[in-house]
């Protein structure tokens, strides 16, 4: 016996209701159908299906735990919890005998010969269309024998179908009374015949759902589509249609359609269901907008590859069981709906989903002795925590393709909606107490979970690293112009970098392979993902002026306008222009041209300056001179929030490059010294450290770092400018008088103490400064005296 599997398909339910409205069909005849959801997982390759273009989701959900848990919050209830529709093939079915009026026994499987011979006693099925029952080939092409033209030779076929089809049927559908099921039609499909979207009517008292049973009778297509509340499945079971008996069932309110015979005959046998006498009719729940919401939080989920997003989740299901209980699927309640739901959605969304125990197995140290209760208290601390997932099987209850081993979670992080340990543990072994202290204790968690993940996060899930390993491929390829599998790899790596997963190192590799095979759309589509615009980091002014020597200065020319616009880099925006202007295409005089005009622009319109800038600021002063740097580049950096750091590497650089800038060296140390004088003017010299809290003390005397004091003294010895020295040192003597007593005796202790250690290192060479001569000599006249008592004690000092 083989269960079919469920698949879904988006565009079928989209085409299938559009259909049914178009043609008001309503069945007064029954529909059967093919079974056997073939297992999306089976027929989608993830090679080709996982990251193929799809429709950007609006409004995405962007906290996927929270959203999913939310998602699948439903509570039991007295409605019904099973599914819609389903199929079950059995190739261990008894052969029912099956006799016609007029024809005798028919063989089976059945074969052309007979076929016709039974067509020959049947009739073309009609359909209701309003009130009226009609018959039209367009609508439905089947032929149909009454059920008293029929009976079955073989005692054991009605015993098969009240222990074995029934029962399963009832538990499949979540019909709590047992319902019966009495003989409506014999149905036989030859090639081309078809029966478009409808539902089914009532046919009998108490009728709330249909019936097929297919027997053996070899067949192509024929394939059943149904529909209810967003959810779809596909049952498709001809190819052991020849050789087995398969069982397909559905709530009469179920939309379905048969898809055309491509060849062979269909032999089948339709019954209704119904309800027993007295009891209430079983019927559906409307889940639409339950599965809308699922479907919306599991599309945002395998489109966004943001870090913070989950590669993988376990939902925690109501109930707990079995191992034995899971591989058959035996699911209740809430539970059903949920793990139904899911399946629907499963081969629409590109998901894997997966049944599992989880058991977390927790060690510690126990309370001490609990007088209520007479025995040891609970856990106190804990030693380790040990994570278990076994019994992994997919939604038919089939082994999962891989070993439990090879799943990893963690707890609580993968866990939804609340985490394993959350309640009180199933099982507790504690060693009891000795004294007032507890020994060891051990708690056991179990629960049965949903394993979900989308099919495009299945190497990260067993933790395999695709993006570095389809990189390295793409590194490694040296072909002219794209295969068909270099094609589909390029695209899943775009997806990969368009959802969140940005990598300079990929970006990089991708870029050169639109070089190699020459693709100009492939480039600037990169381009436009990797936001290159801004992120200087992906390709060097190297790489981008090989692009458009390649491609063309004027197919990529725009796209460098926006670089040279948007970097933040001013040294980027210039060496960009630079290597354009140093290549074979500056011989273009637009070109030329353009570089002449960007060049001024950049110029114009400087970034905040780093210490990478400085060479592409230096040239510019070798080019200009430094007359022009004082006019046109100082006044914007100053009037900038640039670092300490980016001004003393380029005025030292200066310095070093002064021969080689005109109008002569002596100006370039004048515009240096003017140039430190404004800096000077706009810093503190004092540098007070982040407070640190510290636990019972409300100190808020500041703490100081000596550091930038010093910095700023040695630049200016540096750069030949010791009388400036004195601003910083007058500052700081200013500063001497501020504040009550403990800052001023922390401002001598963490910073005029090491300022004065500092200053006199510098009497030696290179500075060799006179400590006697201003500005010096008056700044240690003020500060000796108080790190001298510091020194001997005579302040009764917090050293913080």
């Amino acid at each position: 016996m083989r269960t079919q599997k469920a698949s879904v398909e988006q565009s079928e339910r989209g085409e299938s209701e559009e259909h049914a409205t178009e043609d008001e069909v309503e069945d007064d005849e029954e529909e059967e159908d093919d079974d056997d959801d073939s297992d999306d997982d089976e027929d989608e390759s993830d090679e080709s299906t996982d990251d193929e273009p799809e429709v950007k989701i609006s409004n995405p959900c962007k906290d996927i735990k929270t959203g999913l848990a939310a998602a699948l919050k439903t509570k039991s209830s007295s409605t019904n919890q099973g599914t819609f529709a389903l199929s079950k093939t059995y190739q261990d079915a008894p052969v029912p005998g099956l006799r016609v009026v007029g024809l005798g026994r028919v063989v089976l499987p059945l074969d052309k010969k007979n076929a016709q011979k039974l067509i020959g006693v049947c009739k073309l099925a009609p359909f209701g269309k309003g009130e009226r029952t009609i018959v039209d080939k367009n609508v439905r092409d089947t032929w149909e024998l009454a059920p008293e033209k029929v009976s079955f030779d073989n005692r054991h076929w009605d015993s098969w179908l009240k222990t074995t089809v029934i029962p399963y049927v009832n538990r499949q559908l979540g019909v709590s009374a047992i319902a019966r099921c009495e003989l409506y039609k014999l149905l036989v499909y030859e090639k081309g015949s078809h029966f478009l979207p409808h539902q089914d009517t009532e046919k009998a008292k108490g009728m709330f759902g249909t019936v097929i049973i297919v027997l053996p009778s070899a067949f192509e297509g024929g394939q059943l589509h149904m529909s209810h509340s967003g959810q779809t499945k596909i049952f498709d079971i001809a190819e052991d249609s020849e050789f087995c008996t398969s069982v397909m069932a559905w709530y009469s309110d179920v939309r379905h359609e048969v898809k055309p015979i491509t060849s062979g005959y269909r032999l089948a046998l339709s019954y209704n269901l119904i309800t027993p006498t007295g009891s209430p009719r079983p019927g559906l729940s409307d889940h639409s907008q339950i599965v809308a919401e699922v479907r919306h939080v599991l599309m945002s989920w395998r489109q966004n590859f943001a870090q913070s997003t989950p590669d993988k989740l376990a939902y925690i299901l109501d109930h707990k069981y079995s191992s034995f209980g899971i591989g058959s699927g035996v699911l209740k309640g809430a539970d059903a709906q949920k793990v139904e739901i899911l399946r629907s959605l499963a081969k629409e969304c590109r998901f894997k989903i997966y049944l599992a125990s989880a058991e977390l197995h927790v060690s510690g140290g126990a309370d001490g002795y609990d007088s209520e209760e007479g025995c040891a208290g609970g856990m106190a601390y804990v030693n380790e925590k040990d994570l278990t997932i076994e019994n992994v099987v997919d939604l038919d209850g089939e082994d999962a393709e891989f070993a439990d081993e090879d799943l990893v979670l963690q707890n609580p992080d993968d866990f939804i909606p609340h985490a394993l340990d959350a309640g009180e543990p199933d099982n507790e072994e504690n060693e009891g107490y000795t004294g007032n202290e507890g020994g060891g204790i051990e708690y056991w968690y179990n629960q049965t979970v949903i394993l979900i993940w989308p099919r495009n996060r299945q190497d990260a899930v067993f933790g395999a690293d695709w993006l570095a390993g389809a990189t390295r491929r793409l590194m490694y390829s040296n072909s002219i112009s794209a295969t068909p599998a270099e094609q589909k790899l390029v695209e899943r790596v775009l997806v990969r970098i368009e959802s969140g997963t940005m990598s300079d190192e990929t970006c990089r590799e991708l870029f050169k392979t639109a070089i190699g095979w020459q693709d100009l759309k492939l480039w600037l589509r990169i381009a436009r993902i990797a936001k290159i615009e801004s992120r200087t980091s992906v390709l060097t002014c190297k790489d981008l002026t090989g692009a458009a020597v390649t491609f063309g200065f004027d197919k990529v020319q725009s796209l460098l306008t926006n670089i040279l616009f948007l970097s933040p880099s001013n040294a980027y925006r210039l060496n960009l222009v630079a290597a354009i202007n140093e290549s074979k295409l500056s011989k273009q005089a637009d070109v030329a041209a353009w570089c002449e005009a960007q060049r001024k622009l950049i110029i114009e319109s400087l970034k905040i300056a780093t210490q990478d800038d400085v060479p592409a600021l230096v040239a510019v002063a070798k080019s200009k001179g430094i007359s022009f740097i004082q006019s046109s580049i100082i006044p914007q950096l100053l009037s900038l929030s640039c670092k300490r750091s980016f001004w003393f590497t380029f005025l030292e650089e200066l310095q070093a490059q002064r021969d080689a800038i005109g109008p002569s060296a002596q100006k370039v140390a004048d515009v240096i010294k003017a140039t430190l004088t404004s800096l000077l003017k706009k810093i503190d010299p004092l540098t007070v450290r982040p407070q640190v809290p510290r636990a019972y003390s409300y100190d808020t005397t500041p703490e100081y770092d000596p550091q930038p004091t010093i910095q700023l003294l040695k630049i200016c010895l540096k750069l030949d400018c010791p009388d400036l020295c004195a601003t910083v040192l007058g500052k700081l003597m200013k500063k001497n008088s501020e504040g009550d007593e403990r800052t001023r005796q922390r401002r001598t202790s963490q910073v005029y103490q090491p300022v004065m250690t500092a200053l006199t290192s510098y009497t030696k060479p290179p500075f060799s400064i006179n400590l006697e001569n201003p500005p010096f000599a008056e700044f240690m006249k003020m500060v000796v005296g108080d790190v001298v008592d510091i020194s001997l004690g005579g302040w009764n000092i917090d050293w913080g």
